[in-house]
């Protein structure tokens, strides 16, 4: 139905006559990242800030952030979000702190995924950090493989655990879709940040066998609680639970994931180091790994 979008772009365009600082760009639908990239071409200011179309913001929002970038002098300020489901938001806690970070520590962060996200939203950069980067074209999980490289170009990064960002989820969309084929291009996805940041970043390669842990437990969660068959069959996924279980191999690096695992990612670790095909058989009656 075109009658919405036309009518979209007529807002946007009553706004630009309103505000000369607003650009408004009319282009054929090919996705995010084109659309991304294209603004990242034509920015004039000299902070960027992403919001994806069917999420929100609180109106103080940008301005919050850019005061965090200017009372710390910071490269990026980052701000929790609130996730909101059919008309509701998911309450959780928030501490409304503000935290400093070095580029390791904010990269550590980033890849634990407990209070930084790995999606452009809720951040305010310096433009400077985004010079030569683009988000790949046709990718799923394109914000995965991007937003490593922006903040490994931040020196110091400020993170305020106050929710101004509204996050709108919804089943169906690209990254919520359960199949062999979303869950191998995550796959691919994590293993590519995982190499960039061995590559540039080995302090924190702790962090990182971490991650592929998770992201072991992930994919045959997956297998076992939507079933998608075959998945743990591929070549690419083999070789990740080899890689797994010779990060668990070594006692120093065993006692460093436990610490950063839940109790419900310990359980699901145990028992899929056990006897993999048993773990995707019993999945079910574990406790959820997003506890």
């Amino acid at each position: 139905m075109m009658v919405l979008p036309i009518l979209l772009g007529k807002i946007c365009e009553e706004y630009k006559e309103k505000d000369s600082r607003i650009q408004v760009i009319h282009q054929k639908n090919q996705g995010q990242s084109v659309a991304r990239n294209v603004a990242l071409k034509l920015a004039t200011g000299d902070m960027l800030a992403f919001i994806d179309s069917d999420d929100f913001v609180e109106k103080d929002m940008i301005e919050t952030l850019v005061k965090l970038l200017q009372k710390n002098q910071a490269d990026l300020a980052v701000c929790s979000m609130y996730a909101y489901q059919n008309g509701k938001v998911i309450e959780k806690e928030y501490t409304y702190q503000e935290q400093i970070y070095n580029t390791d520590e904010a990269l550590n962060e980033l890849i634990l995924a407990k209070k930084i996200g790995r999606w452009p939203c809720d951040k305010l950069y310096k433009k400077e950090l985004w010079e030569n980067l683009e988000f790949p074209v046709g990718r799923i999980f394109e914000d995965t493989v991007t937003i490593p490289k922006a903040f490994r170009n931040a020196k110091k990064i400020v993170f305020y655990d106050c929710p101004l960002y509204y996050y709108r989820k919804r089943e169906g969309s690209t990254t919520t879709k359960r199949s062999k084929q979303q869950k191998l291009e995550y796959l691919k996805a994590e293993l590519q940040m995982d190499a960039f940041l061995r590559n540039h970043h080995a302090q924190i390669n702790d962090y990182l066998d971490y991650n592929i842990v998770w992201t072991t437990i992930n994919i045959f969660h997956a297998v076992g609680k939507y079933g998608i068959e075959g998945l743990q069959k591929e070549k690419i996924v083999e070789e990740l639970y080899d890689r797994m279980q010779q990060i668990m191999a070594k006692k120093e690096k065993m006692q460093f994931i436990n610490d950063q695992c839940s109790n419900a990612k310990r359980i699901h670790l145990y028992y899929l180091l056990l006897d993999k095909t048993e773990y995707i058989k019993n999945v079910n009656y574990l406790p959820s790994i997003y506890q």
